[in-house]
């Protein structure tokens, strides 16, 4: 028997292929917390045309609906014996509806979506763009600013919510139409269900537009050196100023989930890309090597009112999940512990590499695809996994030399460890393969998702249900730890250099 739980509590997690929905027994006394009922269900995408990719919003939402119901029926609970509710959603996708009857203008635009290619590609070479980007460059020289370091360094891309935002804006007939009387709002997915779950069974009802700042800095054009809507974005993107714009993302929600709190801790979430964070704590960093400054969590003492920021450092890959997924799907292996083995069971990939470019790796070219380079005859299945596996993981090794010079930059301390969760860290192939490489033990989380328990950690804390962080420090388990064996490291590194070598052919 589990015993009595103290509470109640559920997680909503929307990331980028899957609804997932956790009912969790929390025993405080015993610093526990057990899955009671649990449930999850496929986005459906649609693909209007190449290099386009929407969610339904509607599907979406009886999705959602539909997971809820499964997991409570698992559970044997009610929503009212629920003490809170944790969402947290994946960053980047988008949609525009009407303030006064709640009707939706367009799908979600994901994050892989390619319509404002050209349209970013502009934006990046305009003079007004440059004339910022010097300015800031400018002021950085004379003040030393962070922002300003950040802002002379700043690239507009795909992954960016701003020009995919720009293009619907002038595009959509209702949008255009509804825009001049303030009626539109814009949202990512977790704006959105905080609005459709609060307005309960009536469309009409009026709510407030609400979502969390790691949602909102992962847009483009909020400042997360003032915590505010940029005022420099209305003057550099074609963003109507009427719009009203608002939207826990889930990587920031994972950093909660693995306990990742302390200055220098390094975090990847391996889910559908693969998404590295330094925590920096109270400092909000530019960088010089690629990465991204993000607000990590932003949370208020319920009875002192006290406010913690904490920021991070990010980098983002793209094609983890959907490289394993694909494998699955042609037949490779029939589930990711059998790749594993095999990919384990020989000793190197007999000279065959793996290109991952389903989301055109490296290249601007939308029809560009993944390639398998060197099969010979003596090619067998297991070369071919683990040429794919390490393919994983050299991208997610480039990702951490990023890291250990931005920790050099920073005057940073050095990393101790790796902690990881998602979906291909479950292989343990690529968690020992990475801890070989990188020199460093690999610490796997237990949780089945990282970003629904770290939703339930911070909702908790900013409630009052948890008290602190040492008590949900207590609650987090580790799965296991992969220790570097150092005999593996140069053979790795220099096979790594000679699949290098190989993706700048592929890119010509």
């Amino acid at each position: 028997m589990m015993g009595t739980a103290v509470k109640y509590v559920a997680a909503l997690n929307v990331d980028t292929k899957l609804v997932k929905f956790f009912v969790y027994a929390v025993f405080r006394e015993s610093s526990r917390v057990e899955v009671v009922g649990s449930a999850y269900d496929h986005i459906e995408f649609v693909y209007p045309a190449i290099g386009r990719l929407e969610i339904d919003p509607a599907k979406l939402w009886s999705c959602v609906i539909t997971t809820i119901k499964t997991a409570f029926e698992e559970a044997n609970l009610t929503a009212d014996q629920i003490a809170f509710l944790a969402i947290s959603c994946h960053q980047g996708s988008f949609t525009c509806w009407n303030r006064s009857n709640g009707m939706v203008y367009h799908n979600f635009i994901t994050a892989q979506d390619l319509r404002a290619d050209q349209m970013t590609k502009d934006c990046n070479e305009n003079f007004m763009f440059k004339a910022f980007k010097s300015s800031a460059s400018f002021l950085h020289c004379f003040t030393r600013s962070q922002r300003y370091l950040n802002q002379s360094l700043y690239e507009v891309t795909n992954e960016h919510v701003t020009m995919r935002l720009a293009w619907m804006l002038e595009n959509s007939p209702g949008i255009k139409q509804d825009l001049p009387f303030g009626n539109v709002l814009f949202g990512g997915i977790d704006a959105w269900l905080l609005y459709r779950f609060r307005q309960g069974i009536d469309p009409n009802k009026k709510v407030e537009h609400i979502s969390d700042v790691t949602s909102c800095v992962a847009t483009g054009f909020y400042d997360p050196f003032t915590q505010d809507w940029a005022d420099w974005a209305a003057m550099l993107y074609p963003i109507e100023a009427s719009l009203e714009i608002t939207q826990i993302a889930n990587s920031s929600a994972a950093l909660w989930g693995t306990c990742c709190f302390e200055k220098s801790e390094l975090y990847i979430k391996m889910d559908t890309a693969a998404v590295l964070n330094i925590v920096t704590k109270a400092s909000c960093l530019a960088s010089t090597n690629g990465m991204t400054p993000m607000i990590a969590h932003k949370t208020v003492h319920p009875i002192s009112d006290h406010e913690e920021v904490a920021y991070v450092l990010q980098k983002i890959c793209t094609d983890c999940t959907t490289v394993v997924d694909w494998a699955l799907k042609i037949g490779l292996f029939t589930e990711p512990r059998e790749g594993s083995s095999m990919a384990s069971s020989v000793s190197d990939s007999n000279g065959v590499f793996f290109i991952p470019a389903f989301s055109v790796f490296g290249v601007r070219d939308i029809t560009a695809g993944s390639s398998f380079i060197g099969i010979k005859k003596s090619t067998r299945k297991e070369h071919l996994i683990r040429a794919l596996f390490e393919s994983l993981v050299y991208r997610i090794a480039l990702l951490y030399v990023s890291a250990l010079k931005e920790i050099e930059a920073q005057n940073l301390e050095e990393f101790t460890k790796i902690k990881v969760d998602g979906t291909v860290s479950q292989i343990d192939f690529i968690c020992q393969m990475l801890a070989d490489t990188a020199g460093l033990p690999v610490e796997r989380s237990d949780t089945a998702d990282a970003s629904a328990l770290g939703a339930v950690f911070v909702a908790g804390i900013n409630l009052g249900f948890f008290r602190n962080k040492p008590e949900v420090m207590r609650i987090r388990k580790v799965d296991k730890t992969f220790a570097p064996n150092p005999n593996n490291k140069l053979k790795l590194l220099r096979n790594m250099r000679c699949w290098e070598e190989v993706v700048e052919k592929f890119k010509v």
